[in-house]
């Protein structure tokens, strides 16, 4: 059983605000920053990945829910100012084993919730969308050519083409295309690429790099992406309805991260292999910082530098939200969705 936390009453004068997805590893830094912003804020989740409910136990500005967003109570969004939809099956690897799921959650449960907002009179709605459906290319606008090259970044684009069109002057959809996310969090993954090559560095010595480390990468700490996504829920309507913003905190080379990891950990070996990496873009955060206001938290080498010192101290581990795919396997495959 989890321990849900139960409602209180949010003051009059406080947004209230739903985050699908709130329990997960970009979910728990927003939701953090949410309350000490003050704003009443609603955790749904269907915590795949157990719950962080502990982290905030005793904040009477919290309610947390225990759901799938494709099973959302209409009532949910009564009286609320805002939703954030974090919720996707966020990896390339699972959108290709399971592309039926993959299509439900990520598509389908994006419109559903979206549309079941609007009936409630939600204002805002805030889509976590991806800098991958650009596919590839070097200093990518928000207003560049998509060329999604995978299954989950298909779905990101078809979602961003049919949300928009629900836009209106009573709902206002904004589009967050994120990039690769790293950093620490409550609920710590160590399969995204500056975490992964972290953890393989201080476990086992060693990073290991497809092709030549010359790929480009969008990267973006979760507390950066944290704050651009309150910005633009306390922007003004007229300059984010309708508008996509890259959550980019800086643009780098994937050699260039292993080579600021081995600064740190100089015992670290870097392995080139023969496997091909055809994924290079990078991409602009010019919007972001004129509109939204967008500042870095921390630059890379201090972030690197703080999930070593969090490793050393055993206060992250390599838990289950590492194994993106092996837990959704066993969800998927040992019971009937």
């Amino acid at each position: 059983m989890l321990p849900l936390l139960k409602p209180t009453v949010p003051k009059i004068e406080m947004k209230k605000v739903i985050v699908l997805g709130g329990a997960g590893y970009f979910g728990s830094v927003l939701v953090k920053q949410l309350l000490k912003e003050g704003f009443y804020t609603v955790v749904v989740d269907d915590f795949s990945f157990g719950t962080n409910a502990a982290d905030y136990h005793g904040n009477t500005n919290l309610e947390i829910i225990q759901s799938d967003i494709r099973n959302l109570s209409p009532n949910l969004f009564k009286d609320t100012y805002a939703v954030v939809n974090l919720v996707a099956l966020s990896n390339d690897g699972v959108c290709d084993l399971y592309p039926q799921r993959a299509l439900d959650i990520n598509l389908t449960g994006a419109l559903r919730a979206a549309n079941q907002a609007k009936k409630s009179g939600v204002r805002r709605y805030l889509f976590a969308s991806s800098c991958a459906i650009y596919g590839y290319g070097t200093q990518l606008s928000e207003d560049s050519t998509p060329s999604p090259k995978s299954h989950y970044a298909k779905l990101k684009l078809e979602a961003e083409r049919l949300l928009s069109k629900l836009g209106n002057s009573h709902f206002s959809v904004t589009f967050l295309r994120n990039g690769t996310l790293y950093g620490l969090s409550p609920k710590m993954r160590f399969d995204l690429m500056v975490n992964t090559m972290i953890l393989s560095a201080f476990r086992d010595g060693v990073i290991k790099i497809n092709g030549t480390g010359n790929q480009w990468r969008p990267i973006t700490h979760v507390q950066d992406a944290a704050n651009i996504f309150i910005a633009a829920l306390r922007a003004e309507k007229r300059n984010v309805s309708g508008e996509s913003f890259n959550v980019v905190s800086e643009n780098t080379q994937v050699q260039d991260v292993a080579k600021k990891i081995n600064t740190l950990l100089p015992d670290t070996k870097i392995h080139f292999n023969s496997h091909e990496d055809n994924r290079s873009y990078s991409v602009e955060n010019d919007k972001v910082k004129k509109i939204l206001g967008f500042k870095k938290v921390m630059d890379l080498e201090e972030s690197i530098q703080a999930v070593i010192d969090a490793l050393e101290k055993n206060a992250v581990t390599d838990g289950p939200e590492s194994k993106v795919i092996d837990t959704y396997k066993k969800k998927f495959e040992s019971i009937l969705l």
